[in-house]
């Protein structure tokens, strides 16, 4: 990734030496119609701004780096919808996971389009699953979560193991359905949901804790 995103030139210049690289490729290329060369670029600004800029000054630099992606999605899109799925999860993943320049809505329907077109397993998605839940679409946040997982399982890219994040952020949605049950007084309905949180294998101490008082308050109400 460090790689590409400098366009080849080692695995970290310097601010000076980036900065030269890009500006170079835009000035060269600046009629260009590749979309994998905008999203490179789209990537290597992205890049630049993670290593070089902090605070609000983020911003113009991020944007630099969505009107590439932007760019790259619209040219696939128009040679071929079908392929051009991955510039979409690219987009949206930069429309949710960048508080900057965050548009939820339309960075969930362009990760769903992707994440619907594919049984694939893909990092990327786990953006989606992240966008559901701050949208407080904690169920189906859960359900994104939970397949992806699945699909990593069934990935020879994964065979090793499966990543952390999706079950971290089942695990999180189901909590925040479980505070909203207890609140409700669906104790038994929370205890069902609470058992798929520690099933995660990303539960607490304080999960657990919160179970078993639900398994108690479940018994007492049907004693």
């Amino acid at each position: 990734m460090e790689r590409a995103c400098s366009f080849g030139v080692g695995p970290q210049p310097t601010e000076q030496e980036l900065l030269r690289i890009i500006e170079g490729v835009e000035r060269q290329h600046d009629q260009a119609q590749s979309a994998e060369l905008h999203c490179c670029l789209g990537g290597a600004w992205k890049y630049y701004t993670a290593l070089f800029v902090r605070g609000p000054d983020r911003k113009p630099y991020l944007q630099r780096a969505l009107r590439y992606y932007e760019q790259a999605y619209e040219m696939e899109a128009l040679r071929s919808p079908a392929s051009a799925n991955r510039y979409a999860a690219t987009l949206g993943s930069m429309l949710v996971d960048h508080p900057l320049v965050r548009e939820l809505e339309r960075g969930i329907a362009l990760l769903e389009c992707a994440f619907l077109a594919t049984t694939d397993y893909e990092p990327v998605f786990c953006s989606y699953a992240e966008a559901l839940y701050k949208t407080g679409d904690y169920e189906k946040a859960a359900a994104v979560a939970a397949e992806l997982h699945k699909r990593a399982c069934a990935s020879e890219a994964w065979k090793s193991g499966a990543p952390p994040a999706p079950m971290r952020i089942a695990a999180k949605a189901y909590r925040a359905i479980v505070r909203g049950m207890r609140k409700q007084g669906r104790l038994a309905e929370a205890l069902q949901v609470s058992g798929k949180l520690l099933e995660t294998g990303a539960s607490s101490t304080n999960d657990e804790v919160v179970h078993d008082r639900l398994a108690q308050g479940a018994a007492r109400s049907q004693a």
